[in-house]
């Protein structure tokens, strides 16, 4: 079974772009750990048209999704995505692997994009033929940037939209 980074490396090579694994693993004490690029990204594209993609991957799967875990991790490190944002070619992205589902052929990624971090990410999805279909545009309050109070579910949709 193939890893969820390296589907996402798979998808943005399809698309025409460089993508570079930055996460490490870091061997120690007959245990391991992952260490990330500052705290939060596992891996970074580069696009033919200059936009630098800063990439989180993760399980969005049934109970390994750990959406909230990842939001924690960006809010913690927020300092260095606004950095990264301050450049205007960068976007920072959490891509959730969901995998295939009932209605699909194939498998796919939620993802959160942040371009402005004045402002909430636009969520799309990400198929593995490299298309894009939008989902949400900017409809998460700036709260759920910041302070981690979205009140939603952990796929990152309000609570009142949840089933």
């Amino acid at each position: 079974m193939k890893k969820t980074l390296q589907r996402a490396r798979d998808i943005l090579r399809k698309r025409g772009e460089f993508p570079a694994t930055v996460e490490r693993f870091i061997k120690g004490g007959g245990m391991g750990f992952y260490r990330d690029a500052w705290g939060i990204i596992d891996a970074i594209s580069l696009c033919r048209d200059g936009t630098i993609r800063f990439i989180q991957v993760f399980s969005a799967v049934g109970t390994g999704c750990d959406f909230s875990r990842h939001m924690e991790k960006l809010e913690a490190s927020w300092p260095q995505v606004q950095a990264m944002l301050r450049n205007p070619r960068a976007t920072v992205e959490f891509w959730g692997w969901r995998g295939k589902q009932k209605t699909q052929r194939r498998g796919y990624f939620l993802v959160w994009r942040w371009i402005n971090p004045e402002e909430p990410p636009i969520k799309l999805r990400v198929f593995t033929d490299g298309r894009e279909e939008i989902i949400h545009a900017r409809e998460m309050s700036s709260s759920f940037i910041r302070q981690g109070e979205h009140g939603g579910t952990e796929d990152g949709q309000p609570a009142h939209e949840a089933t």
